[in-house]
């Protein structure tokens, strides 16, 4: 057999997963297939685990990370790949059935560097389970055609996952793109990331959402705080690979800024109160050089980010400040919300995005209970998502008596508002959530 794919799966100790994600793979639509598990070393029974998948199933092969270096067995991954495709799967992850059939697809069908989708980040088990639908980016405009990054800057803007891509190796190969072979398995994939669409010509994003995003690994790398400085290892990473190339660096050091400033304010929110200042300080210091000589530039940057880089700029104390108001605001304005609507009547969440999933999550973490979701798009209707029905606005007002509405949409809720308050909802009964306000960790 002459695999269309190769898919690798790094490992470290990753026995309660290695199951659900490395049968994930092995169960997909497209059988042509070669699978790397590269183990670091587990100790934990998860190599004994892949070495009974590898006597089952001839499509698996247990290589080794000596160098216990996420980055360094991606790279062995990708230089002993057989196939012309590559893909890469977290090992506490999985993927539906036919990702990589649809993906090899396109990829077979444009003749793109590589194909990228959407995904589901996930948390709980069971009935307990949380999903959130993710959008790779937010312009609708993006999805459904061939792009070249080099014209098309705002591609930069999309989601950094390597794993959301089916990559040609040729492609990998041509402009030897690998990761940083830094110790550990923090942020490797931000660095290959970048490089992919440094050098790519041709990309397509498919709206189909095919990977699954564990978010309560309590083990995972990005939690742990002795990684704080990962981030800025694997910015120095790629500028040392295209400082090379001064044409192409000076057409993506913009966006290079963008990334490393998008990245810091995420690990922000993320550190103990201990880690903050010494983050700021880096990122200041950076971020000042870059201003100095004019490539923080505004059109890469969403409102609220350029207010929050303006901040920094000025000085640490300014944006640590704003932080902390911010923080304490959002503790402020989800208490408003539950006074509010606590015994209003049945609560419905407007909006069976991302947005409405972070929404009900925080519901449910405090107690109260959603009724069910609403949403204008028809194709949604009567499909379950975390143990509710979404539902037509007209099919909650026969269901339920009394609904209180919570919109949860980023760049529609005036509009949401209006078309209930024409269908003579009481403005009472009709709440708009700015959702990152009240949840700034949204998954």
């Amino acid at each position: 057999m002459n695999p269309k794919v190769t898919v690798i799966l790094p490992t470290l100790n990753m026995k309660d997963y290695i199951h659900q994600s490395l049968g994930s793979v092995l169960n997909q639509t497209l059988k042509e297939i070669e699978v790397f598990v590269i183990d670091a070393d587990s100790t934990d029974g998860t190599r004994e685990i892949v070495k009974e998948y590898a006597k089952r199933d001839s499509r698996v092969s247990l290589l080794e990370d000596t160098k216990k270096s996420t980055g360094y067995a991606k790279n062995l991954g990708i230089d002993r790949a057989s196939a012309p495709y590559i893909a890469m799967v977290e090992p506490d992850d999985y993927i539906e059935p036919d990702m990589m059939e649809k993906l090899y697809q396109v990829a077979e069908d444009t003749g793109v560097d590589f194909v990228k989708c959407d995904y589901n980040a996930f948390l709980g088990e069971g009935v307990d389970r949380f999903d959130f639908f993710k959008s790779t980016s937010s312009n609708l405009e993006d999805y459904g055609r061939i792009l070249d990054p080099r014209k098309d800057n705002h591609c930069f803007g999309w989601l950094m996952y390597e794993w959301l891509g089916l990559y040609r190796k040729s492609f990998l190969d041509r402009y030897q793109i690998r990761h940083n072979e830094s110790p550990g398995a923090a942020y490797q994939d931000h660095g290959f990331w970048f490089l992919t669409f440094a050098y790519a010509k041709s990309v397509y994003l498919l709206k189909e959402s095919f990977y699954r995003y564990r978010c309560d690994n309590p083990n995972a790398s990005i939690k742990n705080p002795r990684n704080v400085f990962n981030i800025c290892k694997e910015y120095a990473y790629m500028r040392e690979k295209l400082e090379a190339e001064q044409e192409l660096w000076k057409r993506v050091e913009p966006a290079y800024y963008r990334g490393y400033f998008y990245d810091n304010c995420i690990l922000y929110c993320r550190l103990s109160e201990e880690w903050r200042r010494p983050l700021l300080a880096e990122m200041r210091r950076f971020l000042l050089e870059a201003d100095g000589r004019g490539l923080l530039d505004r059109t890469l940057y969403s409102d609220t980010e350029w207010e929050d880089l303006s901040l920094l700029l000025k000085s640490e104390e300014a944006f640590y400040d704003a932080k902390a108001r911010f923080f304490a605001d959002s503790q402020r304005q989800l208490q408003e919300l539950k006074d509010g609507i606590f015994g209003s009547g049945r609560i419905v969440i407007y909006g069976a995005g991302s947005y409405g999933c972070n929404l009900h999550f925080l519901l449910a973490a405090n107690g109260i209970d959603v009724a069910a979701y609403a949403d204008g798009d028809s194709a949604k209707w009567g499909r379950k998502q975390n143990g509710l029905t979404i539902l037509s606005w007209q099919q909650c007002e026969q269901r339920f008596a009394d609904v209180v509405y919570l919109i949860a949409n980023k760049n529609y809720s005036d509009e949401i508002e209006m078309l209930l308050r024409k269908n003579h909802v009481p403005a009472q009964r009709i709440r708009k959530c700015r959702v990152e306000r009240l949840f700034p960790n949204m998954i």
